[in-house]
């Protein structure tokens, strides 16, 4: 799997909220389509199109922490927390 995604930012497209919903790349790309569920189609799109800006915030973090040198047992475990999303999004 790689770990390249298509470069921020996505946006959700607000004209679909009522049934589905699209997120859509800055080259026009259509990243996703966002099926509604029962009600959850514009948290769940919503969620998807801050997917480039949480994996950064969270590449942000570990590295602060990486930096920090944090010893703490509950800074420990949010920053394993961070390498497990950030891996995941990485696909690895």
């Amino acid at each position: 799997m790689s770990s390249q995604h298509t470069t921020e930012p996505w946006e959700l497209d607000e004209h679909l909220y009522a049934s589905d919903g699209a997120i859509w790349g800055p080259d026009g790309m259509r990243i996703c389509r966002v099926e509604d569920r029962g009600g959850t189609t514009k948290a769940n799109a919503l969620l998807i199109a801050a997917a480039p800006d949480l994996l950064a915030a969270c590449e942000r973090a570990h590295a602060y922490f990486e930096r920090a040198h944090v010893g703490r047992e509950s800074a420990n475990t949010l920053q394993e927390a961070l390498r497990a999303a950030i891996a995941k999004a990485r696909g690895k």
